[in-house]
């Protein structure tokens, strides 16, 4: 389970100095595109948003806050078009969940919203839920740290029928997660459970294709690197149950710690990023092909062009990707990036945070508006009180 100090750990001691928000900078930003802070959260309405958004076709945005609330265990909220916030629910940490991390949410056609929530439950090692339009949340599946595994942190992925899949960072046949399908009867199947060797501690979302096959990356495992632990690893579940480990990190120029999951185009080509490694040890874009073999996209600096990218990616139009870093930037702002990739390999930084009322720290990915250009996401801090934020990125 990934604590609130870990979180605050992770943001500020890879930050050179002590001074936290005194050392942003206010004014014009790097990059390429406008900012608008859309909602800066109020500590009851959320804090800390660690997830990126869902996005329906009307426009309007849905999200979960790690903490904050009514109880201090998190939100689920959304961002309407017009720029209305709503809660739609406060989490207590008990039986219905709490603390949904890394994991943000998944909107039907009806607007019912799913995730996960890394605590609570029947035996306290979270949860799957469902949150109705009515603000009623439903319990769909409370994990047990036994074969099915424990803390789930990844945001899910549906099929056409509606059945879900997603990971739990930990539990299973060793301790070391599994990846999970649970059915739209309520059935649930652990698809894989990893022993190290395959990797461990799942904390990405998956990606699926056309064909029912599922991809994902898992944080640690997968070899002797990375003291010890292994640095991580992309695998693939086939439709039909068998898993192949695809590439195993070994903590160099290839990267380390994939941290968000990896995503898959028409060919068959994965791309990830990892929080680690690269020429400058900040981290990197990858790319894993249809057959294995890995190839770095971008390896990441720790000067204007970001460094730690923690957050997925997506695809834009042309087969380029957007995403995220942790921190970097232009200047000495340190607060992290939203970045594009064209398809020859050449990254561009639409903008860079400053950590003031603009946010700072965007752990999770940004969505896109095809039609507009437009990106939206989440930063964990900044914002009018310093709770995080949910921003626009206009071309």
């Amino acid at each position: 389970m990934i604590t609130k100090s870990f979180l605050v750990a992770a943001a500020l001691t890879l930050v050179s100095g002590a001074d936290g928000y005194a050392q942003a900078i206010d004014g014009a930003k790097a990059g390429t595109a406008t900012e608008t802070v859309l909602y800066s959260f109020t500590g009851r309405t959320g804090d800390q948003p660690t997830a990126g958004v869902a996005r329906d076709k009307a426009g309007n945005l849905y999200g979960a806050t790690y903490f904050g609330g009514t109880s201090g265990q998190g939100v689920v909220f959304e961002v309407a078009a017009d720029g209305t916030e709503s809660t739609l629910y406060n989490f207590t940490g008990g039986s219905d969940g709490g603390e949904p991390l890394y994991g943000g949410v998944i909107v039907d056609k009806n607007g019912n919203v799913y995730g996960t929530a890394q605590i609570g439950g029947a035996d306290n090692y979270g949860v799957v839920y469902k949150v109705a339009t009515d603000g009623t949340e439903t319990v769909l599946y409370s994990f047990t740290d036994g074969s099915d595994g424990a803390y789930p942190s990844s945001t899910l992925v549906s099929d056409k029928t509606g059945n879900l899949y997603g990971t739990a960072s930990d539990g299973g046949a060793n301790g070391n997660g599994t990846v999970f399908e649970l059915a739209t009867n309520g059935t649930f199947t652990t698809l894989h459970s990893f022993d190290n060797s395959d990797g461990n501690h799942p904390i990405g979302s998956l990606a699926r294709d056309k064909s029912g096959n599922l991809y994902g990356s898992t944080l640690e495992g997968g070899g002797s690197g990375c003291s010890g632990y292994g640095c991580g690893t992309v695998f693939e579940v086939a439709a039909n149950g068998t898993f192949t480990l695809l590439h195993s990190f070994a903590g160099g120029s290839d990267g380390a710690n994939p941290f968000n999951g990896v995503i898959v185009d028409k060919s068959g080509n994965l791309y990830g990023t990892a929080e680690e490694g690269g020429a400058d040890n900040k981290g990197v874009v990858f790319e894993v092909a249809a057959g294995g073999t890995e190839s770095i996209v971008h390896s990441f600096t720790g000067g204007g062009d970001g460094e730690y990218p923690i957050g997925g990616l997506i695809f834009g139009k042309k087969h380029t990707l957007y995403g995220t870093t942790l921190q970097g930037g232009s200047g000495s702002s340190g607060y992290g990036t939203v970045f594009q990739i064209a398809k020859t390999g050449t990254e561009t930084v639409l903008y860079t945070f400053t950590g003031t009322s603009d946010g700072g720290y965007p752990y999770g990915g940004v969505v896109l508006d095809k039609k507009t250009g437009n990106l939206y996401g989440t930063t964990q801090q900044g914002g009018t009180d310093s709770y995080g934020t949910v921003f626009e990125l206009k071309p």
